[in-house]
């Protein structure tokens, strides 16, 4: 017997209904770059004769990519308690964020 799915029941008894099993499990290994920010900071003499003695400008991004043959929605899954440690509950997706910035100090 080389089944693919386990068997479909439609009333609880021995065979898989209450029993875990392997079906359903997927790795769940991904890369995700999490935080990146770049800036730069002005030491130019114009700057200083408007009184301002530090200027940085910078951007910042949040999760801009996760790299993963996972099926659902967000392979960093905690589960909610400790019996469903691993499972996924339908987690909503890690959202990008974009930062933009100015540093002035006079």
């Amino acid at each position: 017997m080389n089944a693919k799915a386990p068997i479909q029941e439609n009333a609880g008894s021995f065979s898989t209904n209450t029993v875990p099993n392997s079906y359903y499990v997927e790795s769940g290994s991904y890369l995700r770059l999490r935080n990146v920010q770049i800036g730069w900071t002005f030491n130019n003499p114009a700057i200083a004769r408007l009184g301002i003695s530090r200027f940085r400008l910078y951007g910042q991004a949040a999760n801009l990519f996760t790299v993963t043959k996972y099926t659902g929605l967000d392979p960093e899954i905690g589960g909610g308690s400790n019996t469903a440690f691993g499972i996924d509950e339908g987690a909503y997706p890690v959202i990008k964020q974009f930062l933009l910035g100015v540093n002035l100090s006079f």
